[in-house]
């Protein structure tokens, strides 16, 4: 049972009613600035029609995605039609989501014309909203549906979404904000301004932000630490536009790159935990709430994916198969082939399938079929010495449904297609 005086709900933005929260957090949003006062919190546009303005980047040529435009006038001489899009996604802190492209080419030309239409005939659907902050260095989150709220830093180059939000400060307190908004504080806050799972803008821009100027390069340091360490673990997954290769190649075997692998990633976590402790610590310090408040940070609010057996064998079968289209080579890192030109000379050591078409066997009826192409894969990239041992290595991930050759099969066959599209 709570007893509260409710001349308190007063004193807190719009009347709101938070009886659970203390006398001192209430003080704090009496007294303190709100975070318009010394940013720019807005929410994005919104297509109508994300259907026919929107891709999933690695749907699109990537050579005819703009990366890292700075304003709109540079990003329309280009000519280029897509750009990177920011649009909400699953809850994730200091780095990633980067999933989605926008038609914005010419200015957002067709875009612009659509959203006259819906305007024109009084939907009032389209709205193209903070335009001049397109392209713009900020920070977003997932405004719709996340039961925890968390930031991320995204650079220049990138539109968002009415789903995303963006938030723009200026350089100095960039990182000091990020390391507030993804602090318990912030989090707390946040419940008593909206208890509801959807987090705008205006949401936001009210909460108390005290600025320690003593504390901006101490906390400027941990966050970049924070963004570098979730951007590693973002770009270590096909997902990313700035993935390079497979982590467990250039082993002998995979089990030893899967062990090194695992042990990085482990670190990694690790590091990132006890960093956002100490930003939990000295945010509890400036605005004094060291006894309400733990430090403390759950692991499942740590945005870094911990590895399997099964997940990172699933992953490299992946990239064995983009390796056998060409999207990948074992020559060059990044995207071999992603629209525009074909250059066989990036393909020496694997070559990929001929006329692009691999069937999936139940059996060894054709040379080419994806089985056998993704065990010539593995002698090809990690030797024909280890050849067995790796395969035995892939099956028992995926099961061991028989030997070792009959369980990748049977993946394949059964598996394979419906993770693929996940």
């Amino acid at each position: 049972m709570y007893l509260f005086n409710t001349r308190y709900f007063k004193l807190l933005p719009d009347n709101l009613i938070g009886y659970w929260i203390s006398t001192k957090l209430i003080d704090i949003f009496t007294k303190e600035t709100a975070l318009t006062e010394i940013a720019k919190p807005r929410q994005g546009l919104s297509t109508s029609d994300n259907d026919r303005f929107l891709r999933l980047w690695f749907e699109t040529n990537i050579h005819n995605i703009g990366f890292g435009f700075t304003d709109r006038e540079s990003a329309e001489a280009s000519g280029l039609k897509w750009f990177p899009y920011n649009k909400g996604g699953e809850f994730r802190k200091w780095y990633g989501n980067n999933n989605y492209v926008i038609n914005w080419q010419y200015d957002g030309k067709e875009l612009r014309a659509w959203a006259d239409y819906l305007n024109t005939h009084g939907t009032s659907m389209g709205r193209l909203v903070s335009q001049e902050f397109y392209f713009k260095k900020g920070l977003t989150w997932s405004g719709v549906g996340a039961t925890r709220f968390g930031v991320r830093c995204y650079p220049n180059g990138m539109l968002f979404d009415v789903g995303a939000n963006g938030l723009f400060v200026d350089d100095e307190l960039y990182y000091y904000l990020a390391g507030f908004l993804n602090t318990k504080i912030a989090n707390e806050m946040i419940k008593v301004l909206n208890p509801t799972i959807n987090t705008g803008s205006g949401t936001v821009g009210k909460l108390p932000i005290i600025v320690d100027k003593d504390q901006i390069p101490i906390v400027e340091d941990l966050v970049s630490q924070c963004v570098s360490l979730v951007k590693q673990d973002w770009d270590s997954y096909e997902t990313s536009w700035d993935f390079a290769r497979n982590p467990l190649l250039g082993y002998q075997t995979i089990e030893a790159g899967f062990n090194e692998w695992q042990n990085v990633c482990n670190q990694r976590f690790q590091k990132l935990k006890a960093l956002e402790e100490r930003i939990n610590e000295i945010f509890l310090q400036i605005y004094g709430l060291t006894d309400e408040f733990s430090p403390d940070v759950a692991e499942e609010d740590v945005s870094i994916r911990k590895v399997s057996k099964e997940g990172c064998v699933k992953d490299l079968i992946q990239y064995a198969v983009g390796c056998m289209f060409g999207r990948y080579s074992l020559d060059v890192e990044g995207l071999a082939y992603a629209g525009s030109d074909w250059d066989i000379a990036k393909y020496g050591r694997f070559q990929p399938d001929a006329d692009g078409i691999i069937p999936i066997c139940d059996d060894e009826y054709f040379e080419d079929d994806i089985t056998g192409r993704f065990i010539e894969f593995v002698k090809v990239a990690f030797g024909k010495d280890t050849l067995e041992n790796n395969l035995r290595f892939i099956a028992k991930a995926l099961g061991d449904k028989g030997s070792p050759r009959e369980t990748i099969r049977s993946y394949f066959l059964s598996e394979f297609y419906a993770d693929h599209c996940s």
